[in-house]
């Protein structure tokens, strides 16, 4: 008797929770506004003169470049989104890192451009990438991913990996930063996009690099939160770092001076990142569906 009634019970439930599941997967049709958005914005960049005419010329390389790696990223979330409204946990922790890019992307595009025909596209991609990424995070319950974790997980490995490339960017611009701010002087990239401050080291000092160092440390011990931020900021960082080796050809072919070692070393840099998150998605078995990490 009591097996029946157990049965029952269990019967009932799962009509219920079936919803509250594909409730949890609603923030992934984020994609498809930010996708059409992105790739409409960046086509204009490339192809047109209007949006970057304000510009200095070595920022308009640059943006040039960011347009370039949008065309990748924004399909590849696309690519990502689907995989996950199928039911895939890997592609889902891959698609909160190309969000979290985007966000990254698009404030650089809002708040470090002139006032041009892209200015609401470039609002509305840094609003609806913010929320997307609070709303995707929110729908996770970490304990869970953590759970999801049965392969062999690198964790130490990439968790001292994290570490060392945030403390390596820190190292790094501040070792830009603080002579000129010493010298009472302006660094020169900035003089030469033409801002009023490096938005790149502001969204790094203040944020990318701290979600780094977190995630190293929440993975390093064995923290819930460290298995979700961890591929977050690798795939994040990954795509970032995509646009700096493609600023290299973009100025050689306008004419500018690239820096060749620069984005060498960055490119070795992405590649890490890459096998890094590729390493540890693959201890989350295949089978494993998003539906079993969703609040």
């Amino acid at each position: 008797m009591s097996t029946i009634l157990e049965s029952n019970a269990s019967d009932m439930r799962e009509p219920n929770e079936k919803p509250k599941k594909r409730r949890g997967m609603f923030v992934l049709r984020f994609t498809v506004p930010m996708a059409v958005l992105a790739l409409t914005g960046s086509i204009a960049g490339i192809f047109f003169d209007a949006p970057y005419s304000e510009e200095t010329e070595n920022w308009v390389a640059q943006a040039v470049a960011q347009d370039l790696v949008n065309l990748v990223a924004f399909l590849t979330l696309a690519g990502l989104a689907i995989l996950a409204i199928r039911g895939s946990l890997r592609a889902y922790l891959a698609w909160l890192g190309v969000v979290a890019y985007s966000a990254y992307t698009y404030a650089i595009y809002a708040f470090a451009m002139h006032f041009g025909p892209l200015f609401l596209i470039h609002v509305a991609g840094f609003g609806m990438s913010i929320y997307a990424l609070i709303v995707g995070l929110a729908r996770i319950d970490y304990e869970l991913v953590k759970r999801t974790f049965t392969g062999r997980v690198p964790r130490r490995s990439v968790a001292w990996l994290l570490l060392t490339i945030g403390a390596f960017f820190y190292v790094l611009w501040l070792g830009s930063v603080v002579p000129s701010l010493m010298a009472n002087e302006t660094p020169e990239e900035i003089v030469k996009a033409g801002l009023l401050t490096n938005p790149v080291h502001v969204l790094d000092m203040a944020v990318l690099l701290p979600a780094m160092l977190l995630a190293g440390f929440f993975l390093l011990h064995h923290r819930a939160f460290g298995y979700v931020l961890a591929p977050l900021v690798l795939g994040a960082t990954f795509t970032i770092s995509l646009g700096i080796v493609v600023l290299q050809p973009v100025l050689d072919a306008r004419g500018q001076a690239p820096a060749w070692g620069v984005g060498g070393v960055i490119a070795i840099v992405a590649l890490v990142e890459l096998g890094a998150l590729i390493r540890l998605l693959r201890a989350i078995p295949p089978q494993t569906p998003l539906s079993d990490a969703l609040r």
